[in-house]
């Protein structure tokens, strides 16, 4: 009998220690995080932290390899900013939340084991493991934001038409007509 209650009571202490670092870390991190920064030269929304992120991640996720020229990757960042700037405020928010959550300064160290440095400084196999680990972690929440920002990846990168050809897509059939007539709204 002594001993369900020391484990409830272990467990009900858990359960508010949890909590009271939940509460903390979710009002701490947005301040802690470099989400003070404005975007970077020539884009509208993507931070300089944001720009590191996505040219260590997406070679990864589109399976580019291990050196991709600025040239290539270039077009995806400006298309991919162009596409956060139209997006909700709301939902924007919310993705800069996720991206935060891989570029913060504390939350990326926890992430990466690197504290110091940034996205660009990792080694390609390094990121390529640290990335299959959390699409496959215990937590829920690593597993959802890193299935988010690969789908975002992938929506990008396959939107652009230089990209087609490596999925075999031949292009929108009858491109040069327009299928349904304009209306005057």
């Amino acid at each position: 009998m002594n001993k369900k209650i020391q484990g409830r009571r272990h467990f009900l202490k858990l359960g508010i220690i949890g909590s009271v670092t939940l509460a903390t870390a979710g009002t701490l991190i947005p301040f802690l995080s470099q989400q003070l920064t404005g975007p970077s030269l020539n884009y509208k929304v993507l931070r300089p932290q944001d720009i590191d992120f996505f040219l260590s991640i997406t070679p990864v996720i589109v399976g580019l390899g291990k050196y991709q020229p600025h040239a290539i990757m270039e077009p995806f960042l400006k298309t991919l900013d162009d596409k956060l700037h139209y997006l909700a405020s709301s939902i924007r928010y919310q993705l800069q939340q996720v991206i935060d959550l891989f570029t913060a300064p504390i939350t990326k160290g926890l992430l990466t084991r690197q504290f110091r440095g940034s996205w660009q400084t990792l080694h390609y196999s390094n990121v390529q493991q640290l990335w299959q680990n959390w699409q496959v972690s215990r937590w829920s929440m690593l597993r959802q934001a890193s299935s988010a920002i690969s789908q975002l990846v992938l929506l990008v990168w396959y939107g652009l038409a230089e990209h087609w050809p490596a999925i075999n897509y031949p292009g929108p059939l009858f491109a040069d007509q327009l299928i349904t007539q304009p209306n005057d709204f």
